[in-house]
């Protein structure tokens, strides 16, 4: 039941407050950081990013994906650093791997808990920023994306 909740949790936080995110993509046809056409492309893993593909379904219009990347630009300093956090945290957890330390391990597991906190509010306002940027129409059309992708989820964690 507790794996469940986790897993709605977890799907919710992906969907609706992260999937905006996915789809910033610049006039070009890369990234909003610059990099290939796809996101993920280069790594092979396109094919496995339904977030990515619902939403470019949605064609934003040039307007919306400069919108969409000053957005992005105006919150990369402070997503890097908690990235660079959560990075270093799990540098940490990896040394005590030889020397388990529970106090050490509880510490570097409330430092990654707060980052991670800090890491989805960010993630939500840039979302919500986002999210006001599409017509009602795409928004509609989003909507029933998630729901969509939210019923297979469901439907994987039943076969579990």
């Amino acid at each position: 039941m507790q794996k469940h909740y986790f897993t709605k949790i977890t799907c919710f936080v992906v969907l609706t407050l992260i999937a905006p995110l996915s789809f910033a993509k610049n006039h070009d046809g890369g990234d909003m950081n610059g990099g290939p056409k796809g996101g993920m492309q280069h790594h092979g893993m396109e094919q496995h990013d339904p977030i990515r593909k619902m939403l470019h379904e949605l064609d934003l219009t040039e307007a919306q994906k400069s919108q969409v990347k000053e957005i992005m630009q105006s919150h990369k300093a402070q997503l890097k650093i908690l990235k660079g956090q959560m990075q270093q945290g799990h540098m940490q957890l990896l040394q005590l791997v030889g020397h388990y330390d529970q106090d050490a391990v509880a510490k570097i597991a409330e430092q990654q808990a707060s980052t991670l906190k800090q890491m989805i509010i960010q993630k939500a306002a840039i979302g919500h920023e986002v999210r006001n940027v599409l017509t009602d129409e795409q928004k509609q059309s989003l909507d029933k994306k998630i729901a969509k992708h939210q019923k297979i989820m469901a439907i994987m964690e039943e076969d579990e």
